[in-house]
This record gives structure tokens, C-alpha cells and sequence, in this order.
């Protein structure tokens, strides 16, 4: 399964929601707490209206395998604020093709920590093109949804398989797992699972030498979005600056954390002015190398 939770806490809610995130042999396991275990939350915290919100915006993660390309996720919400069941949207796409969308409704349970719903992929008009149950656990800080395969099926005869699709989230990364199992219970192809990662908004400024000279110009109103889109570098009167410069998660292989990389490029040439490193949830970040410095902050949550 490319999401399993511990069935001892999953009904009981002693451990928070993704913990830990293991990638390994095309699985995500959620395992417990290494540390002391968070208490249950408090049945009046949080539910499905504000696991939708925490869900809802933009994220970018990156498609497993050798040609490893971005992938762009969007969420957003169908259902009416304050009407149960809470609907959300998805919408996933990769460089090249048609985007994935699906629906996914969320509703309380007698549980206060447990979440029921239905998983319906939808076609390129909007309806759904079928549908199954999902079931899920809520946490403080994130939630876990998924269907099983014997009674999530598409298709007929032979050609039906099941689908075990799995949606985690831990209030910062966004895992979606599928595994498809054959009419006679056989698994069809690996498990695929992309991790994401929220597109935050940073602000800042950016100033470079005059080549030849001491003099600097700034660009004083530097806006990037973390999702890899450049932006070219004005000063206060519009002037190009020369620099066009990127901010993008960086994935360095398997086992090894994500990063957040700035990198800035003349604008005429393509060629590297330099690039900086920082953890993906930081909240402000630079680079400074001979002739160019930029700072940035993350504007909201």
C-alpha cells in the first residue's frame, strides 16, 4: 500500500498524522512517533471544514523515475462553507500531459478523530466518472485518506481493476500514493507515489553592481512564487537589472530531504550568477556572491 498508518493508533488518535515519511522501494509508510506520542485531539478540533482549508492552494512536487519532471497540483473547494459533506477538488498535472482531476468529500463520523467520504475521479466536462468510498483519520496538524481496493473499482470484466489511492498530509508535505490491483487481485505496475509541497509566496529585494563600477541598483519590490517561475529583476525605474532569478523544491534523490533552491542567471546569457540553499519551510532566505545580493521573505502562512 503506498500509505499504511499504524492500526494502533489509527482508531485511537495517540499519534499525530505523518510523523514520519519513509521512502523506500516505491512506499510511503506512516509510522509512529519516535517520541512521546501527542494526546488525542480534542473532539471541538479541527474537522473536515478545516482540514479543507489547510488543504486548499497550490503545490509542486515531482514525478517518480528516471525522467523525473514537475508536477503542478491545485486544490480547491466545491462544497458550500458550513454544509457537510465538505468537497474538495484536485487537480494534478505533469509537463506534457492532460491534467488528473478527481473530488474528494469529506464527512464527520461519530468518531471525532475519523472522516468518511467519497473518492470520484472526474472527467474533462467535470462530472464524475464514478465513484467509492474513502475513509480517513484526522489529526492535529494533518490528515490521512484512503479507499481500499475491494471497494474502490472501476471497469468491467477483466479489464476492472481496484484502486488504492492514498491522500496524507502532515500540515507542510502533501503525499498522494495509487496502487491498481488486476480483476484477479494481482498489482498493476508499482506503486506511484509524488510528494508535494506547498507554492509559497516570498517578497524581498535585489541589487547588482554596475559592471565596471562601485555603483549598485536595486529592485526594491522582488515578488517569486516557490514553484520554479522566474521573474526578471527591475530597478526603481523599471530598468532591467540583467538578472532573472528562480525559486523551485529541489529533490537530491531518494532518502535525502527536499530542499528550497534559490539560483539567479544573467539575463542575457543564461549563464549561473550563483545559487543558495535553505530548508522548504523557511521563512526568509538570501544569496550574496560578488556582484549580486537578493533577500527574500515567505509572506503568509
Amino acid at each position: 500500500m503506498p500509505v499504511t498508518t499504524d492500526p494502533t493508533t489509527a482508531s485511537t488518535g495517540a499519534a499525530a498524522v505523518v510523523p514520519t515519511l519513509v521512502l523506500a522501494a516505491g512506499l510511503v509508510v506512516l509510522a509512529g512517533c519516535a517520541g512521546t506520542p501527542k494526546p488525542a485531539v480534542d473532539p471541538s478540533q479541527p474537522g473536515p471544514e478545516v482540514v479543507a482549508d489547510r488543504l486548499i492552494g497550490r503545490y509542486v512536487g515531482q514525478s517518480p523515475g528516471r525522467e523525473a519532471r514537475p508536477v503542478a497540483l491545485t486544490i480547491r473547494r466545491q462544497s458550500v462553507p458550513g454544509v457537510n459533506p465538505v468537497v474538495i477538488e484536485l487537480a494534478q498535472q505533469s509537463v506534457g500531459e492532460d491534467a488528473r482531476r478527481f473530488a474528494v468529500s469529506i464527512a464527520p463520523t461519530a468518531v471525532p478523530t475519523r472522516v468518511e467520504g467519497v473518492f470520484a475521479p472526474l472527467g474533462a466536462d467535470g462530472a464524475p466518472v464514478g465513484d467509492c468510498p474513502l475513509t480517513g483519520a484526522i489529526r492535529e496538524d494533518g490528515v490521512v485518506l484512503t479507499t481500499e481496493a475491494a471497494t474502490c473499482r472501476f471497469g468491467a470484466g477483466n479489464a476492472e481493476v481496484g484502486l488504492v489511492k492514498e491522500i496524507a498530509y502532515d500540515g507542510e508535505r502533501l503525499l498522494i500514493g495509487d496502487r491498481v490491483v488486476s480483476a484477479d487481485g494481482t498489482q498493476r505496475g508499482g506503486d506511484r507515489v509524488i510528494e508535494f509541497l506547498p507554492v509559497h509566496r516570498y517578497r524581498g529585494w535585489a541589487g547588482r553592481r554596475d559592471a565596471g563600477g562601485d555603483a549598485w541598483r536595486r529592485a526594491e519590490d522582488v515578488a517569486l512564487t516557490s514553484d520554479g517561475r522566474s521573474a526578471s529583476l527591475l530597478d526603481a525605474a523599471g530598468m532591467p537589472l540583467g538578472v532573472d532569478v528562480e525559486l523551485a523544491p529541489y529533490w537530491p534523490g531518494p532518502d535525502q530531504p527536499v530542499l528550497l533552491r534559490l539560483r539567479a542567471f544573467d539575463a542575457e546569457t543564461g549563464a549561473p550568477i550563483g545559487q543558495a540553499w535553505a530548508d522548504t519551510g523557511a521563512r526568509a532566505l538570501g544569496l550574496a556572491v560578488e556582484g549580486f545580493q537578493i533577500g527574500l521573505e515567505r509572506v503568509g502562512r
